[in-house]
């Protein structure tokens, strides 16, 4: 749409007469000078869009007072107006051919999303059917009427205390023997725990227990018609007859 004659020429010829120059058009219309040039010499492919044209060429007549003219209305109408029209027509078209451009990919990727599925649901049937190995339970054992034993159930062991119960106290237990004739005797010291217990002469069939807590010494003066007993163990006669010994029992004798 270059250029067309009258048009231009009746903005100027209405300017010049009105004593105006570009600038006070363009301080009045802010519409820069250069585009008002560009109306006057008819130069519409200076002005950005034909939006723009239509807009200016109207602004620019009722500044000027000539909107009504016939030339400028029937300009806008032939030559604006019907090529707005076919660029908006255009746009719409190539619209849209991008908008079914854009279905047709919808549709494309959507049924090659079917398709995969359904190639994966083949194969899974495939693989279940031939190839994949069912394990079954064991059978459960037949019922043929005769009752099945079930085994005990054991109890538990019982733990048995193997824990030797010490004695408490020493217990020893003095007797004087019958050896002959003559009536035996012996004189005896006895010290439980360090302190002395006893200290004297028994005599044959005399028999005496005496008690500890940790430790028990006893001298004797004829060994050999002395029979002991520490606790249940019989220690028996400790020495000869006429023999003086001395001997110590612990708790730990007890034991041994």
């Amino acid at each position: 749409m270059n250029k067309l004659d009258g048009i231009g020429d009746l903005f100027k010829t209405n300017r010049v007469n009105r004593g105006l120059t570009l600038t006070d058009v363009e301080n009045s219309t802010k519409i820069r000078s250069k585009y008002i040039k560009a109306i006057e010499q008819e130069n519409f492919d200076l002005i950005p869009g034909k939006v723009y044209v239509k807009g200016f060429i109207k602004s620019y007549a009722k500044f000027l007072e000539i909107e009504n003219n016939e030339e400028i209305k029937n300009f806008l109408e032939e030559n604006i107006v019907k090529t707005l029209d076919i660029e908006k027509t255009g746009a719409f078209q190539v619209n849209n051919r991008s908008s079914l451009k854009g279905l047709q990919k919808k549709y494309i990727t959507v049924v090659l999303s079917l398709i995969a599925v359904l190639i994966l649901f083949g194969v899974q049937n495939i693989y279940d059917k031939h190839f994949k190995v069912e394990i079954s339970p064991p059978p459960a054992p037949k019922d043929n009427g005769i009752p099945i034993e079930k085994p005990p159930l054991e109890e538990p062991p019982i733990e048995e205390d193997i824990t030797t119960q010490l004695p408490e106290k020493i217990v020893l237990t003095m007797e004087i023997l019958d050896l002959g004739p003559a009536k035996e005797a012996c004189w005896i010291q006895v010290y439980s725990d360090n302190t002395l217990n006893f200290e004297g002469t028994m005599y044959q069939g005399d028999i005496k227990i005496f008690e500890a807590d940790a430790k028990m010494k006893i001298i004797l003066g004829n060994a050999g018609v002395v029979k002991l007993l520490l606790g249940e163990k019989d220690i028996g006669i400790p020495g000869k007859v006429g023999q003086v010994i001395d001997k110590e029992f612990t708790l730990d004798d007890l034991n041994s």
